[in-house]
């Protein structure tokens, strides 16, 4: 890689980053309103409608911006400009017949869906979201185009362009729509969601127009393969992808297809259900979701270095930033999952100003862990050359997880739900850690590895509950206790880390000014 496109790099790197900041912020900024208007009833409907949209988006578009971006940026490579207009023209024809088909799939089965999930009041919300299947594809087309071209702006602005109108159109329409009941306020949030790949997909088209209208003088050939031949190109390399995708959404799709279900056969009424399984995903979920972005984002700037190490022949290194890599993985997954855990019920009271989903945040939160390994591990296995293992193993998680809803949901309630999620995870890390230790050598040392920083999530642990306690006796809000013993145990945490020695020189050089907190941490003797 020249110095010039590793800062081409990094600067689409940057780019990408910031914009996922805000979209998170501003997700963030959606969620919370959103759950205190449709309360319990009204997030059923919601969670079950964009699950389902979820699904059908990863199913139709998943694979395919990374396989755009790949095809035109080895076109521009070879200075054949035509050729990388030609691929966007056919990945534009292909996605739009493919989300043209979800859309139409999702509209006229809406009823028959929402009736497959036990919960037919989402009818109206799937019909809402089924037309942002085909403008996501279009999407897709678009950023993969660009991302070819280096150039991220547009996929960057594209997102907060999207994000902005679902928090604005979203929350509007919500308000709008209340007075007329749960179902129809939860379409609302939906033609929000819509309503912004509406526009984001213009705003696309019309970014590639003037892309086109710039460059047209740099074309100075039209030698391209047949359309035929990258359409198939486009195809095959997407469809592993894609699989992948659509596994990675598997606990979503089954909690949809099983909680309202089994809970029913259990006896309890369609609407208690709806609500239980709306409390769980718009509040447990939500919640268990927030600190994933940050732990998987901050792991995975770490695990390309494994690729690079591996082609190199470096293949001792390539094991030691593996390690690294999941140790700072446990590092940030421990605490955050402690955390969610121990203070569900007032970090819930805190930011929803509800508490019907406390039991069950306390057993997702686990999952944090688990989570945060899967996406490093699948993407270590996929560094390696096993492309298809970290599938199969979701797999089996997937079966482990239908096996346990269906039988625990009738006995255990929504409870069961997040137990099974935890079970699933498990299952999924422990078969992809079991094939990273057979194809890299890599050790994890019992104690080195797993006990020092459990020792310091337990530390922590104890403080937050002590701290939350004495403050609650005091007199104070639970939502200020809250906050104040969540930022002391942030801070009693970051000190443990040290005091175990839980963080490794090799660890710390990789984090922002990680050469100079060696040298301090060095003359204390806080790291080995």
């Amino acid at each position: 890689m020249t110095k010039q496109s590793k800062q081409n790099f990094l600067q689409g790197a940057l780019i990408l980053l910031i914009a996922n900041l805000i979209v998170k912020v501003i997700g963030m900024l959606y969620r919370i309103p959103l759950a205190w208007m449709l309360e319990e009833t009204g997030m059923g409907y919601y969670s079950t409608a964009y699950t389902m949209y979820t699904f059908m988006f990863a199913v139709a578009t998943a694979g395919f911006p990374v396989v755009v971006s790949k095809m035109v940026s080895e076109s521009v490579a070879s200075n054949n400009k035509y050729e990388a207009q030609k691929v966007f023209y056919i990945s534009l024809v292909v996605l739009g017949a493919i989300g043209l088909i979800g859309s139409a799939m999702l509209y006229i089965f809406a009823e028959q869906f929402a009736a497959l999930v036990g919960n037919p009041g989402a009818a109206m919300c799937i019909k809402a979201i089924a037309p942002a299947v085909f403008f996501v594809a279009i999407m897709s087309a678009c950023r993969g185009f660009f991302q070819g071209n280096q150039n991220m702006y547009p996929t960057a602005f594209s997102e907060v362009i999207e994000s902005t109108c679902k928090l604005v159109a979203g929350l509007l329409l919500v308000y709008m729509l209340l007075p007329n009941g749960y179902p129809a306020a939860a379409s609302g949030a939906m033609r929000g969601v819509t309503l912004g790949t509406v526009l984001c997909s213009a705003y696309l088209l019309v970014s590639f127009g003037i892309h086109k209208r710039k460059t047209k003088g740099e074309i100075v050939s039209k030698r391209s393969r047949s359309s035929v031949s990258l359409a198939k190109e486009l195809i095959i390399l997407a469809t592993p992808v894609t699989i992948g995708a659509c596994i990675s959404s598997l606990t979503n799709v089954i909690d949809m297809f099983t909680i309202m279900n089994r809970l029913q056969v259990s006896g309890v009424s369609e609407g208690m259900a709806n609500e239980l399984y709306g409390a769980y995903t718009g509040y447990a979920v939500t919640m268990f979701n927030f600190p994933l972005t940050l732990i998987t984002a901050l792991a995975m700037a770490i695990v390309p270095a494994v690729a690079g190490s591996l082609k190199s022949g470096y293949k001792a290194h390539a094991a030691k930033t593996v390690e690294s890599s999941l140790r700072i993985t446990l590092l940030f997954g421990l605490p955050c999952a402690a955390g969610l855990s121990l203070l569900a019920e007032p970090i819930l009271l805190l930011v929803f100003n509800k508490t019907s989903a406390a039991p069950q945040l306390q057993i997702l939160a686990i999952a944090v862990v688990f989570v945060s390994f899967l996406s490093v591990t699948n993407a270590v296995l996929q560094a390696y050359g096993r492309m298809m293992v970290p599938v199969v193993n979701m797999i089996i998680g997937g079966v482990v997880k239908v096996i346990l809803n269906y039988v625990f949901i009738p006995i255990n309630g929504i409870n069961a739900a997040p137990v099974s999620t935890n079970i699933c995870y498990l299952v999924i890390v422990a078969l992809n850690l079991a094939w990273i230790i057979h194809v890299s050598g890599v050790k994890l040392s019992l104690f080195d590895f797993w006990i020092r920083p459990v020792l310091a999530t337990v530390s922590m642990g104890i403080c937050v509950l002590f701290v939350y306690g004495q403050l609650v006796n005091l007199g104070i809000s639970v939502k200020l206790a809250c906050l104040i013993a969540a930022s002391f145990g942030a801070v009693i945490y970051g000190i443990m880390i040290f005091v175990f020695k839980a963080l490794r020189r090799e660890e710390l050089e990789l984090l922002p000014k990680g050469d100079k907190l060696v040298r301090i941490f060095e003359k204390i003797h806080f790291i080995r």
